[in-house]
């Protein structure tokens, strides 16, 4: 569950999709991906992410 954020922070909408072949590596996307935001289709995902929170996802994802 996300945590609160402080109301000066400023927050984003990001709209991720990804076309990930290989299996272990999409569900490893797809996990990461669920800890950041909701699912909107099997592959695409709405993220409302900060600064630091965009950067922590960037780096799971690498």
């Amino acid at each position: 569950m996300a945590t609160p954020r402080p109301v000066s922070v400023p927050i984003h909408t990001w709209m991720i999709a990804y076309d990930v072949a290989d299996n272990q590596r999409r569900q490893r996307v797809a996990r990461a991906l669920l800890g950041y935001g909701e699912r909107i289709q099997y592959s695409v995902y709405e993220c409302r992410l900060n600064a630091r929170e965009l950067v922590n996802l960037r780096q799971r994802l690498t």
